[in-house]
């Protein structure tokens, strides 16, 4: 489940058994009547020697704010349905205590798993209005037959994923032909999106934050990216939304200087002005760094984190000896982050470990900018 914003929701699910004659959900307030029918559309693909199941993808609309829903996936046509999900709406605009769940470069692997836990049983017990994902899904790439690790991926995220929303942005490793496994599962078409970036770039209000999603892996859109930025950022209610996150995969300031993108960084920093968090993937451990502009530390310039410690196949990267002295925090054990946004000017991160969800890293973001 995606929010694309404007009350719209993006559901979508895989049907293994390609049973559905006209798949669909039913969904309620009430969880024993769920009178409102949305059909679905579906696609399937096929590659290498995998072909994949009907790919669902449905769009309830007019969803209220921070109200708890109750939905079935199925087959309209014979009244064919599954097990009764639930998921709480996003907080409207100006809500205070918005927390998030942020991850990057995950999978279903022992490495991942232990993530993938950590954030649905801090969704459980603590409460998280959504999942930030900055790219690098599943990892399918790296096998000889990817079209199952999508699924399996997929499945070990459902209990996460189907009740809370999944602001999910794409990776390189989702490159591989042309995004269809990621585009297909996460898609954006149903929904006319501002940016015209479907599920590439956009970006929604939730609670005091104005998220934007940026692709690094789209390059050749980079102008286009730019340009509807500059527009996007004109139009943000900054009373309401006083906080500018954004995500991407490919770090700006990183230690590891070869994974750092300085195209991308030249192409957005200059307009990006008003970030005040920046959280990325790609390099496979947990960085934070100081206020930066344009490569220097400042007092109120954009904080940056580095959450490429989610957890895959690939392990982790190692950390430099010697580290720039914007670079504060560093570790290479496998984690996920929890950020409470209190209030207008402060908002308090944590980095948790994976294996008994710890700190490992805590720090209060106070907006030096209004």
């Amino acid at each position: 489940m995606t929010y694309s914003g404007q009350g719209h929701y993006v559901v979508s699910w895989v049907d293994l058994n390609l049973s559905s004659v006209s798949p669909g959900l039913r969904y309620g307030l009430d969880p024993i009547h769920l009178t409102t029918m949305i059909k679905g559309t579906f696609s399937q693909y096929t590659f290498q020697n995998y072909t994949s199941g009907h790919l669902v993808t449905t769009v309830l609309s007019d969803i209220a704010f921070s109200k708890l829903y109750y939905y079935q996936v199925g087959d309209l046509h014979s009244g064919s349905f599954s097990n009764t999900f639930w998921f709480k709406s996003v907080p409207a605009p100006g809500t205070s205590n918005t927390v998030f769940g942020i991850t990057a470069d995950l999978d279903g692997s022992l490495n991942g798993i232990g993530t993938i836990n950590g954030l649905t049983s801090w969704r459980n017990s603590s409460g998280m209005d959504a999942v930030l994902h900055a790219g690098d899904v599943s990892y399918a790439d790296k096998y000889a037959q990817g079209g199952p690790v999508w699924d399996d991926y997929v499945q070990k995220m459902q209990p996460l994923t189907a009740s809370t929303p999944y602001e999910i942005g794409v990776g390189n490793h989702e490159i591989i032909n042309n995004f269809t496994g990621f585009r297909l599962r996460y898609s954006m078409e149903e929904v006319v999106k501002p940016s015209g970036g479907g599920e590439f770039y956009w970006s929604v209000d939730i609670g005091l934050v104005h998220l934007i999603h940026l692709s690094s892996e789209n390059r050749d859109t980079f102008q286009a990216q730019r340009d509807w930025l500059i527009k996007d950022l004109s139009q943000v209610n900054f009373h309401l939304t006083p906080w500018l996150i954004g995500v991407w995969h490919r770090p700006w300031y990183c230690s590891i200087k070869e994974n750092v993108d300085e195209e991308m960084r030249q192409y957005f920093e200059p307009v990006f002005q008003r970030l005040d968090i920046g959280f990325v993937g790609h390099t496979h451990y947990y960085e934070r760094t100081l206020p930066l502009s344009n490569q220097k530390i400042v007092k109120d310039g954009p904080e940056y984190v580095v959450v490429g410690n989610g957890g895959n196949i690939e392990g982790t990267a190692a950390i430099p000896d010697i580290r720039p002295d914007w670079s504060v925090m560093v570790t290479d054990e496998f984690g996920f982050g929890i950020l409470n946004v209190v209030n207008g000017t402060h908002a308090l991160w944590e980095m948790r470990r994976s294996s008994n969800y710890t700190i490992l890293d805590q720090h209060w973001f106070v907006k030096q900018r209004t």
